[in-house]
């Protein structure tokens, strides 16, 4: 009985994580589509696999949940079949990096120059 309880608090606790990471991926193609409304300058290899990432988790089929599986697992694959540019384990460091590295360059700036370890963190997670 006691293992079976462990396991139902490891299986709750690893969708708890996931849901998070889910979360966090929305509100980042949301935060990106804003920016890129008011006029900022976004990667658009990088906006594109967000893109479509979120086409892929909206299809709502068992593709959709492969791609959460992708993105949860931070996969090493292509975002999109054909694309070498953004692969899910990108997405994944990008949605796990500090907001504030995240937003569009001229609101990052400062933050950046007065955190070395933030800047490293950046640079890793877009492959720099």
């Amino acid at each position: 009985m006691k293992a079976k309880e462990e396991g139902h608090k490891e299986a709750t606790v690893q969708a708890g994580e996931d849901l998070r990471l889910l979360l966090s991926f929305l509100r980042n193609v949301s935060l990106r589509r804003s920016w890129a409304a008011n006029g900022q300058v976004l990667d658009p290899s990088e906006g594109g696999a967000f893109e479509a990432a979120l086409v892929a988790i909206y299809e709502g089929t068992d593709n959709a949940l492969a791609a959460c599986h992708k993105l949860f697992c931070g996969l090493d694959e292509p975002v999109k079949e054909g694309a070498i540019t953004c692969r899910f384990f990108s997405i994944r460091a990008i949605i796990e990096t500090p907001y504030m590295l995240f937003q569009p360059a001229v609101l990052r700036t400062d933050f950046l120059l007065r955190d070395p370890t933030q800047r490293t963190l950046y640079k890793e997670a877009r492959g720099y």
